[in-house]
Order: structure tokens, then C-alpha cells, then sequence
């Protein structure tokens, strides 16, 4: 004899067997507890690194601000300055050509560099006639469009009327994407292409944007939230301390921020914050080019590098 079970109770099991299924998310699923950043250097000479980037071959580039310098790394403690006369460089990345896009803060413009340092030209250094800010972070996409924010983080000498994000078109002008920051900083794309993100170092929100055909930006929306450090009552709020940002071919964001680097789904949803015992926290990281399976930390005085479970993302995407 067959029994007919009631929908309900069918409905029911199913309910079951998914929830006795369900894993939470969590930073497990994307590093081993064992996991520990190395030191890829052995002095410390470094006085702010930031920026780092890998070409094609996996050959490390990064930035040291405060020295005015970039260099190059091949290989453990094999690293040598290709640009020397910066004014205050900082976010970078490396285009389809192999050439270096040097955000240069305290020089308030975007310049392109060969990968051995030979200035080729000023991208863009004004909008609407006036002077940037100061770019901070930059991202490529496939056809070659340049996106970058424009903070000013001292808030002194602004010379623009809002902090903003701009585009820079293969082959075009710059234009005003957005303007819904207080600091606008690091800036990345999803693995499609279809969505821009942006972190600000003074809010704790994360930005998104829907990627129009010509590049423009629409649909704005709160994408997440990072985690605020604890404060005594009466005290004033910390900031968010947003800086750098990576991104996984699985649409996970990693932000660097004072508590450590913050993971978030690719909705949105924080998974946990990895902590560091090495450094006192990351400053920005990208995924090597080469070993898209290892992670590029730089972090004031030094670079690590640090063994994920997950597969990254390196922009430009070549393929």
C-alpha cells in the first residue's frame, strides 16, 4: 500500500534537510587558520608601502608614498626603485600594456609610467579646470576605462567642490562619475564587470554602482557596512578606516581597515575580519597575477605575502 504524505509535512522535510545542511559563512572558507603573511623583505626600509600590483610574470610593483618612490620586487629581498621623483605616490595598477598608472596624491594627478620607470605622460590632473584633490586608489577595466577616487584626506588645499570618482574612457576625457562620499578611497570592480564598489576611510560604508555601457555609473546603493572598533561612552567615533581593496573570483570583497581585513559575500554580508599578529593592520593587497591563490599585504614598512584558500582577481582582467 502507498502512503500519501501531505504536502505540508513534504515541504517540512525538504526544510529539513536544507537547514541540517547549511554551513554558515565564515573566514574559514576563505583562509587556512594556519595561514600567516610572510615577509618578503628582510629590513624594514620602507616608510609607507601601499599600492602593490603584479604584471603578468607575477612581478611585484608597490608604492612608498612619503619617499616619493615605486618599486619593483622579483623574488625574496630582490627589489629595486624604478621611480624616484614622485611627489606622494599610492594606489596603482598596471595596464594591458604593461605600462604603470601611478595615483600620485600630493601631485593631484594620475600618471603613466613604463614598468621601469620612465614618465610617459600625465593622464589627467584637473576637472572642470581646477586642480584633482589628490587620487588615492585606482581600477582598470577589460576595455581599458580607468576609474579612480579623488579624496582630500587633510581636508586642506581642496581645490574640487566634492570628493568624487572619476572616469577616464580609452582614448577619452575625464568625467565626474560620483560624488557620494566623505573620503573616497579604495576601488575595485566585481569579477563581471557590471558593478563598481568604493570604500571611504571616514564612513564605514561600501558603495556600489551599476556599470552603464559607456562606463557612467547609476543605481547607487549602501552595498555594506564595515565593523567599527568599540569606543568608551562619551568618546568620539572612531572612523571606519577603510583603505585598500581586493576582490576573489567568487565576487568576495576584502577591505583593509583598522581592525584587520574585513571579509564581505558578494551581497554584501560580512564573514569575519582577519586578524594580524605580524603587522598592526593592512594598508591595501591584491592578488598576485601569477599565483592568484597567494595575496600581496602591504602595510606600512613592509610587504607580505599571505596563502588563501580562494582564487583572486588581478584588474586589468587579461582574459
Amino acid at each position: 500500500m502507498i502512503r500519501h504524505f501531505p504536502k505540508c509535512f513534504l515541504i517540512f522535510l525538504n526544510l529539513f534537510v536544507v537547514l541540517c545542511n547549511f554551513k554558515p559563512e565564515g573566514i574559514e572558507e576563505v583562509i587556512d587558520p594556519n595561514s600567516k603573511p610572510v615577509k618578503l623583505h628582510i629590513d624594514d626600509i620602507f616608510n609607507f608601502t601601499e599600492g602593490p600590483v603584479c604584471d603578468a610574470k607575477g612581478v611585484l610593483y608597490f608604492t612608498d608614498g612619503p619617499e616619493g618612490k615605486v618599486y619593483r620586487m622579483n623574488g625574496f629581498n630582490k627589489f629595486t626603485a624604478v621611480i624616484t621623483d614622485a611627489k606622494r605616490p599610492d594606489g596603482m595598477m598596471i595596464d594591458r600594456e604593461g605600462n604603470l598608472v601611478v595615483c600620485d596624491y600630493n601631485a593631484k594627478r594620475l600618471d603613466l609610467y613604463s614598468a621601469d620607470g620612465e614618465f610617459l605622460k600625465t593622464l589627467t590632473d584637473s576637472y572642470n579646470g581646477k586642480k584633482l584633490n589628490g587620487p588615492n586608489d585606482v581600477v582598470i577595466d577589460r576595455k581599458g576605462g580607468i576609474y579612480f577616487t579623488d579624496p582630500s584626506l587633510s581636508k586642506e588645499n581642496v581645490t574640487q567642490d566634492a570628493e568624487s570618482v572619476y572616469f577616464i574612457p580609452k582614448g577619452g576625457n575625464i568625467q565626474r562619475v560620483a560624488d557620494d562620499f566623505v573620503a573616497p578611497n579604495g576601488i575595485i570592480l566585481t569579477p563581471d564587470e557590471k558593478t563598481l564598489l568604493v570604500v571611504d576611510t571616514k564612513e564605514p560604508y561600501i558603495h556600489s554602482y551599476k556599470i552603464n555601457n559607456d562606463g557612467t555609473l547609476s543605481n547607487h546603493k549602501i552595498w555594506g557596512k564595515v565593523t567599527i572598533p568599540q569606543t568608551e561612552p562619551g568618546k568620539q567615533p572612531p572612523r571606519s578606516g577603510n583603505v585598500g581593496v581586493a576582490m576573489d573570483v567568487e565576487g568576495r570583497l576584502y577591505v583593509a581597515t583598522d581592525l584587520g581585513m574585513e571579509v564581505f559575500n558578494k551581497n554584501g554580508k560580512s564573514i569575519g575580519v582577519i586578524k594580524f599578529r605580524e603587522f598592526k593592520r593592512p594598508m591595501n593587497m591584491t592578488f598576485d597575477r601569477k599565483d592568484p591563490y597567494t595575496m600581496i599585504i602591504a602595510s606600512y614598512k613592509a610587504i607580505y605575502s599571505l596563502k588563501m584558500k580562494v582564487k583572486g582577481i588581478s584588474f586589468p582582467q587579461f582574459d
